[in-house]
C-alpha cells in the first residue's frame, strides 16, 4: 500500500502555507509519502517560491505546472496517476488543513475497509478526511451534518457517502482510472 499526497494550488500562498504546516506536523510512522504540487498556468510567483522551498523529508517532491489554464476539473483529473492497484492518491486543495493524525486514519481505513478479507465494500471508491456540510449535487444545496446525524451512535462515526471531492479524499486506483478514462472520452 502506497499513499501519495497531491496538492492542487494556484494563487493562495497564505492558505497553502497553513496546509503545508499541517502536513509537516503530521505522523507518518516512517512511511515514504511522495508529494506533488499541481498548479495551473496562472500561478503566482509567491506560490512557486513556496512550493520550491518546501522541504518534504518523507519522500520525493514533484511540481507539475500546466502550460494552458485548465480549471478545477482538469486540475483534479490530472493531479494523480496510479501506478499499481496498491497506489492511493490523497487529493488536497490549498485552502484546507489536515489533522496530525490524518495519515494514520488513512492507513487504518484502507486496512479496515479495503484490505480486510472479511469486509466486502466493492462500491468503496475513496476515503474521506472531511465531513461534507452541503449536498453539492442538487440545486438547492441543503445542509447536512453527519455529526448531528450520528450523535446517538458516536459523533465521529465513519460512514459511506457517495460524493467524492478534492477537499481531502484518498482515491483508489481503480476509481481514478475510471475518472481518467471518462475525462479522456469527454476531451475527444
Amino acid at each position: 500500500m502506497r499513499v501519495s499526497v497531491n496538492i492542487i494550488t494556484q494563487n493562495r500562498a497564505p492558505s497553502l502555507t497553513r496546509l503545508l504546516k499541517s502536513l509537516s506536523d503530521a505522523y507518518y510512522v516512517g512511511d515514504e509519502i511522495p508529494i506533488s504540487f499541481n498548479v495551473d498556468s496562472k500561478v503566482d510567483e509567491e506560490t512557486i517560491r513556496l512550493v520550491s522551498s518546501f522541504n518534504w523529508p518523507h519522500g520525493p517532491k514533484t511540481l507539475r505546472r500546466r502550460i494552458i489554464q485548465g480549471g478545477l476539473i482538469r486540475a483534479v483529473s490530472e493531479s494523480w496517476y496510479p501506478s499499481s492497484d496498491d497506489d492511493y492518491g490523497l487529493l488536497l486543495e490549498d485552502d484546507i488543513e489536515v489533522s496530525p493524525f490524518y495519515y494514520l486514519w488513512i492507513k487504518y481505513a484502507l486496512l479496515a475497509y479495503h484490505y480486510d478479507p472479511h469486509v466486502s465494500l466493492p462500491e468503496l471508491s475513496s476515503i474521506s478526511l472531511y465531513t461534507p456540510r452541503l449536498v453539492e449535487v442538487v440545486k438547492e444545496r441543503p445542509k447536512w451534518n453527519a455529526t448531528d446525524f450520528f450523535k446517538r451512535v458516536h459523533p465521529n462515526t465513519p460512514y459511506l457517502h457517495q460524493l467524492p471531492c478534492s477537499w481531502g479524499s484518498v482515491f483508489f486506483p481503480q476509481t481514478m482510472e475510471r475518472i481518467l478514462c471518462l475525462h479522456e472520452h469527454e476531451v475527444h
